[in-house]
């Protein structure tokens, strides 16, 4: 939308308060109804007429007696000429929500981008204001899933729980957790990546990056335990474990877990925040690490020795990995949901 568009688009014709608005053109100012706005969010109202703050004080004329408690009237209406400061705002989720609490239902997009719906989703819930988008809500997100299924993505995995934890959808926000604590690796500062290798959103829903990294160090903890058992094995006794008594083969066994994890730069000893990769991808290394057997000079082959159940034991780890939903995110998505039913006051 071109910058005067957008200027015009900001401009509501009961407009009696103004607001500061960025845009990619610059900053813009809007004009809107303070009435609206105070219907449309309880934060809005508190910000636009603080109750803490009088505008408005004037003296009465007349003669006050002694009883008469109307020498000093104070209005909490707010001043017309103030300018209050939108710009940390997505500049089109705010206008889409100004035209919902402006009755402007025509103007109202059908579709939304994921990127989009996160945006919107980010008001929604910084200004308590979910249950403004009721009618669209749940075609938003239909539609959202439509794009999702054509467009894979780890960016829009993550701005998809954020969604999810707002408009208070629980099985979509299992699901996309569920997704980033096996899929998602880290950098080199720890710091959790999607599924295309960037930095997750910095807004997102309190605790559960936190609790999606801790979940994924235990994991990774766990999985390496697998080959760490093998190894100390052999390097916690000092005499051979060859069933037939050949210290060849407890050096191809030893040699093998070793160098299988290093074609992959890993280590037993390894601490589960120096993995940066998945902990799918893991689980898929330490499955198929290969055991080489040992064949001796009259033609046998040690495959007892060389067996290795590291394929099972993987698979239980994985399925004892935890969620990273807390009841925390339950409780808020179940207030959003009600919300939107219109079973909660503002």
């Amino acid at each position: 939308m071109a910058s005067s568009d957008l200027k015009n688009a900001f401009s509501f014709g009961s407009g009696d308060t103004q607001l500061l608005v960025s845009s990619p053109e610059g900053e813009i100012t809007a004009s809107v109804s303070s009435h609206a706005m105070s219907l449309a969010s309880p934060v809005w109202k508190k910000f636009i007429s603080p109750p803490w703050r009088p505008s408005q004080m004037n003296k009465s004329n007349e003669t006050s007696s002694p009883d008469d408690n109307e020498g000093v009237k104070i209005s909490f209406l707010p001043a017309s000429d103030e300018l209050h400061d939108f710009r940390e705002d997505d500049a089109d989720a705010l206008l889409l929500l100004l035209r919902i609490a402006h009755l402007d239902f025509i103007s109202v997009k059908k579709q939304l981008s994921v990127a989009e719906l996160y945006n919107l989703a980010i008001l929604c819930d910084k200004y308590d204001c979910v249950h403004l988008v009721k009618p669209w809500v749940d075609e938003w997100s239909l539609w959202v899933a439509h794009g999702a299924r054509h467009q894979v993505g780890g960016e829009l995995l993550s701005k998809r729980l954020f969604i999810a934890w707002s408009f208070g959808r629980i099985e979509d926000f299992r699901a996309s957790a569920s997704v980033l604590l096996m899929q998602s690796g880290t950098d080199k500062n720890g710091q959790l990546l999607d599924l295309e290798g960037e930095v997750i959103p910095e807004v997102m829903p309190p605790g559960v990056i936190e609790e999606i990294i801790s979940l994924r160090q235990n994991a990774i903890e766990r999985l390496l335990q697998i080959p760490r058992f093998r190894i100390k094995l052999y390097t916690d006794n000092k005499t051979t474990r060859c069933r037939y008594n050949r210290p060849g083969c407890d050096v191809i066994i030893y040699g093998s877990i070793f160098r299988g994890l290093d074609l992959y730069n890993l280590h037993p000893e390894m601490k589960p925040e120096d993995v940066h990769i998945t902990v799918t991808a893991l689980a898929d290394i330490i499955s198929n690490l290969e055991i080489f057997p040992y064949y001796s000079a009259k033609g046998g082959v040690h495959d007892i020795c060389s067996a290795q159940y590291f394929a099972a034991t993987t698979s239980s780890i994985l399925s004892t990995i935890g969620s990273p939903v807390l009841e925390s995110h339950l409780r808020h998505m179940e207030e959003q949901s009600r919300k939107l039913r219109g079973e909660s006051d503002l």
